[in-house]
């Protein structure tokens, strides 16, 4: 006689395995910047700076006293000849 019909389809078997994982994605953006160092330390003493200028003059001291003495002799000998005078001091 003919074929029969077709039959029914079977059932689902079961699920397979998980696949293989994905490449990984590209690198993130760079991050923030960080925070601002200390101070540094105090730079060196700069150079020593020019002389000044000289200073003005000072006071004009005091006047000393008079001097004192006495001619004790005078000799004069014959015209065109050296005169001669003897100073002494007193105190």
């Amino acid at each position: 006689g003919p074929t029969g019909p077709q039959g029914i389809e079977g059932a689902t078997g079961p699920t397979g395995p998980q696949g293989v994982a994905g490449a990984t994605g590209p690198t993130g953006p760079q991050g923030l910047a960080g925070a601002t160092g200390p101070t540094g330390p105090q730079g060196l003493a700069g150079a020593t700076g020019p002389t000044g200028p000289q200073g003005i003059e000072g006071a004009t001291g005091p006047t000393g006293p008079a001097p004192t003495f006495s001619i004790g002799t005078v000799t004069t000998g014959a015209p065109g000849s050296q005169a001669s005078v003897t100073i002494t001091p007193t105190t």
